[in-house]
């Protein structure tokens, strides 16, 4: 529907017009011949070398105020800096310096508060389970401690305060101290309470012990992730893996959303590792890693498409991937020659970074190209025809 709207408007916007370029300096007669907007012109008389040599059919007439309204945009291509890219696959991943592991105190049965659940926000010290160690074979490990630490404790305090009145020997003094030394380690106030909390605020992101099982001392229960950063892993082919260094910002397009996100924009920052697989590693790919600051536009565990960024190169006439017209295979963009005519320009291309491409060849310094609105200026060069007696005298 939006492609009918805009063939009507702009065949019903016929104004009189002619392309004006060169009419003060190419000695010929230039006359005004009512046509609709999108009107080509054939180069059966020019004189214009560059355009006869170079141009794919002949003059695309647009008004300018047509232009304007459908979004047409021009800019002057100049050489300069372009970065090599590498199209390629990532995941997000937790940062593991936001990552806590909260382990079992002691060995017993499991059993999760309400509301402990995966996704489930934590503040550091909040009970993430409890452990149950009464109906284990053996007994409660945690209470037979706590009972001799309680009594070590009492008697050294009775001691020590014999010892003030010089009433025992330094001798037993010193093995009452000890005795309650050694009490004090084995006895764990946690394992007591038989509670695991979290270390950290965040969110859980796993469990790893389920309701009723039994898990010995120290064995996992769940992981915490603060959620303060991200790590995306962007896999590198193996072929460049003689520079993987030089690939030192990436452009993350976004699955659900379309959106591409530059990681030096956003703040983010590649971290810094050698990049090569370990000893004996057969893939295909060299993982390159990013850090970005988690502000909800990425979530754990999700796969993207992207763009690696080399260091930057000079001298390359490069053009938005917008300019790019493809039509039966082969690539073009709509040169501007003045206020109302475009040519179309068969181009050679190379690399892009995600946003630009490199033009090997039909474009170059200073020409004005069409940048945005290029489906517009294809429309008025498919729609027009001559009207019928119709000539244009250069």
């Amino acid at each position: 529907m939006k492609h009918i709207i805009i063939y009507a408007a702009i065949g019903m916007m016929a104004l009189t017009t002619s392309c004006r370029h060169n009419e003060e300096n190419d000695g010929h007669e230039h006359h005004d011949h009512n046509h609709a907007e999108g009107h080509v012109h054939g180069y059966e008389h020019s004189t214009d070398t560059e355009k006869t040599d170079n141009s794919f059919g002949g003059e695309i007439v647009l008004h300018p105020e047509v232009a304007e309204r459908f979004g047409v945009k021009t800019d002057t291509i100049r050489r300069g800096g372009f970065r090599r890219s590498v199209s390629a696959s990532g995941i997000v991943l937790n940062s593991s310096s936001d990552l806590a592991t909260v382990t079992a105190p002691a060995a017993g049965i499991v059993e999760f508060p309400r509301g402990t659940d995966l996704g489930a926000e934590v503040k550091a010290g909040s009970v993430i389970a409890t452990i149950d160690s009464r109906s284990v074979s053996g007994g409660d490990a945690a209470a037979a401690a706590r009972a001799d630490y309680e009594n070590a404790r009492r008697e050294y305090e009775r001691i020590s305060a014999l010892w003030a009145d010089r009433l025992v020997t330094a001798a037993e003094h010193a093995a009452a101290e000890a005795a309650y030394r050694r009490a004090e380690a084995a006895y764990s106030r946690p394992a007591a309470s038989g509670t695991a909390k979290s270390p950290i605020s965040g969110i859980i992101t796993s469990l790893e012990a389920m309701r009723g099982q039994y898990v010995e001392a120290g064995a996992p229960i769940a992981t915490v992730a603060s959620s303060k950063t991200l790590t995306l892993r962007i896999d590198l082919p193996i072929r460049y893996a003689s520079d993987p260094a030089a690939f030192t910002d990436a452009r993350v397009k976004l699955p659900y959303s379309g959106r591409v996100i530059d990681i030096a924009e956003a703040g983010g920052h590649r971290v810094a590792s050698t990049g090569m697989p370990a000893a004996g590693n057969t893939s295909a790919y060299i993982p390159v890693y990013f850090k970005v600051v988690n502000d909800g536009t990425f979530t754990p565990g999700l796969s993207f498409s992207a763009e690696l960024l080399a260091n930057e190169t000079g001298n390359i006439i490069s053009v938005p991937l917008d300019a790019l017209s493809e039509q039966q295979g082969r690539m073009y963009v709509y040169k501007k020659i003045d206020d109302e005519c475009y040519i179309k320009m068969p181009v050679s291309t190379g690399k892009s970074d995600g946003r630009r491409i490199a033009i090997n060849s039909g474009v170059s310094d200073g020409d004005i190209i069409v940048v945005a609105g290029t489906p517009t200026v294809r429309l008025a060069e498919s729609s027009a025809a001559i009207p019928e007696g119709h000539s244009h005298n250069h």
